[in-house]
Formats: structure tokens, sequence, C-alpha cells
């Protein structure tokens, strides 16, 4: 009799120990799917953002190139420049600046300037005098191409 309820006893336990070790891997592979699917979620949400910040990015991008082709079709602007270029008189240079201020103004721009074709600044609100480096000279051909 003792033998049989020792047996009965080991027997038990060795139910109990396969359960708790089925469980246990139970839990664990429920554990390791919601990490899997949760990683795919985060995932597909930073791609979908992704996405989105690059179509905002390209769309400000271009709004930006239309505000450079408004002016250029600007033909009072385009004239005012032009008498400034011809004359260099501080009248036609304080009439081009006004203008710019008003687009520095109204684009909340961190700078309004002109620029020539080797990528010089003639005018600028600022007063920059320098060259534009090549990234800025590459994204004023694109604008030039792309008006």
């Amino acid at each position: 009799m003792l033998l049989v309820s020792s047996i009965r006893r080991k027997l038990v336990e060795l139910m109990l120990l396969t359960v708790f070790i089925v469980l246990a891997w139970g839990v664990l592979f429920f554990y390791q799917t919601e990490v899997k699917e949760l990683h795919q979620q985060v995932e597909s949400e930073l791609t979908t953002i992704t996405v989105l910040k690059s179509r905002q990015i390209d769309l400000w991008r271009k709004e930006r190139v239309g505000d450079g082709g408004v002016l250029t079709d600007n033909p009072f602007l385009i004239a005012m420049i032009d008498r400034w270029l011809t004359q260099s008189d501080e009248t036609s240079s304080k009439h081009v600046l006004q203008r710019f201020h008003s687009i520095y103004r109204r684009y909340d721009y961190y700078d309004t300037m002109l620029v020539n074709p080797n990528g010089e600044i003639v005018l600028s609100i600022r007063g920059s005098k320098d060259k534009l480096n090549a990234y800025d000279r590459l994204n004023m051909q694109y604008a030039i191409c792309n008006c």
C-alpha cells in the first residue's frame, strides 16, 4: 500500500510537472508571438509615418519652388530688378529690398536674396555676399529648370 501511494504521488508530481512545463511553454510561445506582432505593428506605423513625412517635405519643397516661380512670373518685380541691375542706384535698390522685405515677412523666410546664375548672392535682406554652397546651387538649378 505504501508503495502504491508513493507511486501515485510520484505520478501526480510528474503530471503536475508536465502540465507546468506545457503551460510555461504556452505562455512563452504566446509572449513571443505578441512581441513579434508588436514589432510588426510598430514597424508598419513607422513606415507609414516615414511615407507621410516624405510626402509632406516634398509638398513643402514644391511650394517653395512655386513661390520662386510666382516671383519670376511677376513682371513688376522683374522690371524693378532689371532697373536696379542696369542703374545700380539707391532708389532702385531700395524698391527691390522693400519687395524682398514683404516676401521675407509674409512667407517667414530666413532670408530673401537675388542670386546670379553662378550662385553669387547679388542682393540679400540679411546682407549676405557669399556664394551659395554646392547644395543650394543644385537646388537653385532644379528650381530654375522646374519653373
